[in-house]
């Protein structure tokens, strides 16, 4: 078990939560068969995941996505859109979060929990992380098309780089006092990734400030055409999260309330 406050994942019984939280370090390998059961789990709802994979599925199957109702988990989540098309590429799993989704034990483990089953087996399948990020590399080539050539060395996504922005993001509404009440008392906690209620509205400034960084990483002269276009890609991504209204979860309930949609005017993000 994990005593942060991130996501618990279980394939069967073994937990992999540590090797896939992080899209920077470590992965896990499972084969995902007939039977078995992959269960991503979170103190409070959620509605996305970014899955990242290394090795991938090619093995036609149907994968079904059910969540705790009270009762079982036989429940379809509402909506659910799997961009990884079962697991045969890295992408985002989105969908919406049903009204009576209620926490239960998987594992020891009191949370929110998504269930996954197949109905024939995969192949062995490695899985570099199960997190969520605010962009991916699909938003990146709609902007450069030819993105992939910046690719750093033995990277094969820019994975790393956008969940470094998302870091960064988060840093700088800490940065400018936004917080939350913790657990339903009068404690203030910080903004963490998980508080941001839809990622959609970062998806734009989230792209541009990934470019600014592969721009930099580009550049080897002062004023070359990359800084240029750096400075260009910083101040895209500033524009657009001064325009942004921002729902941000800070009763952490998991939930949006009208209160909790913010105006980002003003706020600059930094980077590192």
């Amino acid at each position: 078990m994990i005593y942060e406050k991130d996501l618990n994942i279980y394939h069967d019984t073994l937990e992999i939560s540590k090797e896939l939280n992080d899209y920077q370090r470590d992965s896990a390998t499972i084969t995902f068969v007939t039977g078995s059961l992959l269960h991503i789990g979170l103190y409070k709802p959620f509605s996305a995941v970014y899955v990242e994979l290394i090795t991938k599925n090619i093995n036609a199957i149907n994968l079904s996505f059910s969540y705790y109702n009270g009762t079982d988990f036989t429940t379809k989540l509402p909506f659910t859109v799997d961009e990884t098309n079962t697991f045969e590429r890295s992408g985002f799993i989105k969908w919406n979060k049903p009204k009576d989704w209620v926490p239960t034990e998987v594992n020891g483990d009191n949370l929110y929990w998504i269930q996954l089953a197949v109905d024939s087996d995969m192949t062995e399948t490695e899985i570099r992380a199960i997190n969520i990020l605010f962009s991916n590399d699909n938003e990146l080539k709609k902007e450069l098309s030819t993105v992939d050539k910046y690719l750093p060395p033995n990277e094969n996504s820019f994975a790393p780089m956008h969940s470094t922005v998302r870091d960064d993001i988060v840093q700088s509404l800490r940065n400018r006092g936004k917080a939350k009440i913790a657990d339903g008392d009068n404690t203030l906690s910080l903004i963490t990734k998980w508080d941001l209620l839809d990622i959609a509205e970062v998806w734009t400034a989230a792209k541009y400030f990934a470019l600014e960084k592969i721009f930099f990483q580009a550049s080897d002269g002062v004023d070359d055409k990359w800084q240029q276009r750096q400075a260009q890609m910083s101040q895209e991504g500033n524009k657009a999260f001064d325009l942004l209204f921002l729902s941000l979860d800070t009763n952490d309930d998991g939930k949006e309330d009208a209160v909790e949609k913010l105006s980002m005017q003003s706020i600059t993000v930094l980077r590192v």
